[in-house]
């Protein structure tokens, strides 16, 4: 029988290793993405799965890496602080999923997530294993690519989104005042 010290201590080693490896991953992603794109310039590696960056024009919406043992994908996060806001922010950025999808090339994830607070709009590639280092130069390019893609089929709707955000909340004030 294995006691539960040893046993913890083996997940604590694992969990080591795992933040090693995503630190090592984002550590060589990052210098690739330098001068490609606008978003992710200022960004550092870290041992989180997921890596965020802003430039999407409106708080509380960013662009994400996500890495895993079984695909790698591109997002852009809806995550304010409020569930109904990112609910309206997703319906409005939906209106433009034709052109955002002719744009970017391919068929997107379009998540709205009622039972959760976020939304989000992604594109994945199945069958990578973060764990799998033979995967890392198909998975970078992969991440690269698509997310230069997201960034500039996103900016035109993002801008009139938050043109439309901005015109309701005026409409809320001058209505209060």
């Amino acid at each position: 029988m294995v006691d539960k010290a040893q046993e913890d201590l083996s997940t604590q080693e694992e969990l080591k290793e795992r933040h090693h490896i995503r630190l090592q991953f984002w550590s060589i992603l990052l210098p690739k993405m330098k001068g490609k794109a606008t978003i992710f310039q200022n960004s550092s590696p870290s041992k989180d799965h997921w890596l965020s960056s802003g430039g999407t024009g409106i708080s509380g919406l960013s662009y994400n890496f996500v890495i895993t043992k079984s695909y790698v994908g591109v997002e852009l996060a809806i995550s304010k602080g409020d569930t109904q806001a990112n609910k309206q922010i997703f319906d409005e950025l939906k209106k433009f999923e034709a052109d955002i999808t002719n744009d970017f090339g391919n068929t997107l994830s379009w998540e709205r997530l009622d039972n959760k607070k976020m939304s989000r709009v992604a594109f994945a590639l199945e069958g990578v294993n973060l764990f799998e280092k033979a995967d890392w130069d198909k998975m970078m390019d992969f991440l690269i690519d698509n997310m230069i893609k997201l960034e500039k089929s996103m900016k035109q709707p993002l801008i009139k989104v938050k043109r439309k955000l901005n015109e309701r909340e005026d409409n809320e004030y001058n209505t209060s005042s």
